[in-house]
């Protein structure tokens, strides 16, 4: 993911917000000398009236800033029916809100003494509600009123009517007390619920406010994983990082709705409606690898041009300032296979299923706006050509479970990729990291872009909908698998190459247990191993061996690094049994290092840029090790292609090297001299089965060959 771009910065994105407010009533004019409202407080030949006034704020520090409040006297002895009356006419500079679709009333209340007491509201003889209110003396309180008919307390009237008045009664059913109140910011807004616990749908507890959201009109804040059996239809959603809704049927949205960084909605049946999902990209620094994220769509029928790269700060190139920091993996070259996207950038879809590499400016969102898909996608295409990398990614806004999409695309004999691994890239890291089947439950969010390796037979890739699950991270999640990661750091540059021990794992290739060193892009800086028996010279990120005979295996170790450069390794490890220790042997030294205990590492400076195995090893023993200890079964003899034998893992020394073919005939004999790996030309020979005999100074060592 090497690439050259310089930085732009417009950023454009929707809110994360629901419910706009509609101003009833501040007492703030809207136009000179005319209020909101008309304030009126009384009732039909009371002596006592109240009276409603407005005046200056008593307290503008709080959560009520406004100049103007309402200033009610509910005069002693008044008639129980008294009330504070706002109503609109001809002469006020508003004139009125429907209720019916907009059933959230909020106002403000202060009172110089704390007090309880019931409060009535009333809209225009439609709605109506009495509940309990408590005041702390001197200071602003925020009062919400739900009128959207879930609560029973509500009488419902004319539901479609627009309202031209409201009415608000201090003490419903009692006489006047002598008491002042003041109100102010009086609004209305559609109705929004907010999920506050796990569960179904239907459950009030489970809301708030307590009630069960009715469809079609409510909006929808999910904060919490919930679940709803049957068809939904509502205003507008939001799903926050991490949370989940799944409906079991049919889904309706009527306004742009939103899905936030690890949101995960699953329908099972038809989606209506848009969706923006949002995903934040981190902060780029100086250098060819930062600020890069792998990316797909999880909407369907969203499009990139110039409008949307700058309105989301995607970067522009410094060696060609045309290219864009949107590119497309190209496997048809073995060399600059990236294409960038350039300007003028048309109207282009975001293909179903398809991975983008992508680069803001500046850390921020990238927005997808679409549908979301509900059916399977059997039709993402997979090339060979050179190198068999394809960059895929989850179409769905939802998890996809990694166990689950091999299993679809890798079993029972339709095997379209070469192992059961992805690769993702790691964006603090500056690295391709394996992910696998064996021993881990891997998600892949939404969003993800990922890399698979196709074989030769590879034509299509498949997404089912039966792969997809939620996740939260309040579930934390400790690993109790036994394993090593072995790190190496170079300035900031740090990777590494992890080794587990799991059961039914054997030394040699174990498919969805083994994940190969990504090789889509050449790896300059890289740490690696290759496998303990039956070597063919492939490098691994994951290698898992048995869990059990840890001293019997000496793992090969290899570094991909330039000359002059000061290499520090180190290693993690992880539920290894008590007596084991970690060395790591270097054969050019001849020396063992421990690596398992507190602040322990091993650096070295290299004087030969190195790129392969041979000079390091990684051993796993119960007693301290010395040169004396290494055994020939560890040197790896393989070819890297019919006309090249590597011989890997040779101590400093003389060596000789004899070939036979199955017939017992010698067929070659060689001495040389190595320092830990020698390449070895095979003279033109007839494909069969050969064992090379190798005899150092430890001893001998027989390997068979296929030449093909």
């Amino acid at each position: 993911m090497k690439n050259k771009l310089l930085f732009l910065g417009l950023f454009f994105l929707i809110g994360m917000s629901l419910t706009a407010q509609t101003s009833v009533a501040d007492m703030e004019e809207n136009s000179p000398g005319v209020d909101d409202v008309v304030l009126q407080a009384s009732w039909a030949g009371d002596p006592n009236a109240p009276t409603a006034t407005k005046v200056a704020n008593l307290d503008a520090t709080g959560i009520n800033t406004t100049a103007n409040v309402i200033q009610f006297v509910e005069t002693l002895n008044s008639h129980s029916d008294n009330s504070l009356q706002m109503a609109y006419t001809g002469s006020t500079a508003t004139t009125g809100f429907n209720a019916n679709t907009n059933r959230f009333l909020k106002f403000k209340m202060y009172s110089t003494i704390a007090k309880t007491f019931n409060l009535d509201v009333e809209v225009a003889a439609n709605f109506k509600l009495e509940k309990s209110v408590t005041l702390a003396a001197n200071t602003w309180t925020e009062l919400l009123f739900d009128l959207t008919g879930n609560n029973t307390n509500i009488t419902i009237g004319n539901a479609n009517g627009w309202n031209s008045y409201f009415r608000i009664r201090v003490n419903a059913g009692t006489v006047g007390d002598g008491s002042t109140y003041y109100f102010d910011e009086f609004t209305i807004e559609a109705a929004k619920y907010t999920s506050v616990s796990d569960g179904d749908w239907a459950t009030a507890a489970n809301w708030s406010p307590a009630n069960v959201p009715l469809q079609t009109t409510d909006d929808i804040d999910i904060i919490s994983n919930i679940s709803y059996t049957g068809d939904l239809s509502f205003k507008k959603l939001l799903v926050r990082n991490n949370r989940s809704l799944n409906v079991t049927g049919n889904l309706t949205v009527t306004d742009t709705s939103q899905l936030w960084g690890g949101a995960s909605l699953i329908v099972s049946g038809t989606s209506t409606g848009s969706y923006a999902y949002f995903r934040t990209l981190s902060t780029p620094a100086v250098g060819d690898l930062e600020g890069w994220h792998l990316l797909s769509s999880p909407e369907s029928n969203e499009t990139y041009d110039d409008t949307w790269i700058s309105s989301f700060g995607i970067a522009s190139g410094t060696s060609n300032t045309d290219y864009r920091g949107i590119a497309q993996y190209n496997n048809s070259v073995a060399a600059n296979n990236w294409t960038y996207a350039e300007a003028p950038v048309a109207s282009t879809a975001f293909g179903e299923g398809k991975g983008y590499s992508m680069k803001r400016t500046a850390s921020g969102n990238v927005q997808f706006i679409g549908n979301i898909r509900t059916a399977n996608i059997t039709d993402i295409a997979l090339t060979k050509n050179t190198s068999g990398y394809n960059l895929i990614g989850n179409p769905y806004s939802s998890y996809v479970s990694l166990n689950d999409l091999f299993t679809a695309n890798n079993s029972g004999g339709n095997d379209l990729l070469e192992s059961s691994t992805i690769w993702i890239w790691n964006a603090t890291s500056k690295s391709y990291e394996a992910k696998l089947v064996q021993g881990t439950s891997f998600q892949i969010a939404p969003g993800q872009g990922f890399f698979v390796e196709a074989s030769a037979g590879a034509s299509t890739f498949t997404f089912n909908t039966s792969m997809l699950s939620k996740q939260s991270t309040d579930t934390f999640l400790k690993s109790s698998k036994t394993g090593i990661q072995l790190n190496i750091y170079e300035g900031t540059n740090t990777r590494y190459a992890k080794i587990n021990y799991l059961e039914n794992s054997t030394t040699s290739f174990d498919n969805g247990s083994d994940g190969k060193l990504f090789g889509g892009v050449s790896q300059p800086f890289a740490v690696y191993t290759q496998l303990v028996s039956n070597n063919e010279g492939k490098n691994y990120q994951i290698q898992s061996l048995p869990n059990s005979g840890l001293e019997s295996m000496i793992v090969p170790v290899g570094l991909n690094a330039a000359s002059g450069k000061e290499i520090t390794f180190s290693a993690e490890a992880l539920n290894l049994p008590s007596d084991i220790k970690v060395f790591l042997e270097d054969r050019l030294t001849n020396t063992f290092t421990r690596l398992d205990e507190l602040n322990s590492n091993y650096k070295i400076t290299l004087d030969e840029t190195l790129n392969g195995i041979g000079r390091f090893y990684l051993h796993t023993r119960s007693s301290v090790l010395s040169t004396n200890d290494v055994s020939l079964e560890n040197i790896s003899i393989y070819k890297t292609n019919n006309s090249t034998l590597r011989i890997a893992g040779l101590q400093q020394g003389s060596s000789t090297i004899k070939l036979f073919n199955i017939l017992g005939k010698q067929m070659m004999n060689k001495s040389f001299d190595s320092n830990g790996i020698k390449n070895i030309y095979l003279s033109k020979l007839s494909a069969g089965v050969y064992i090379v005999q190798l005899e150092t100074e430890s001893g001998k060592l027989n390997k068979k060959i296929i030449l093909e």
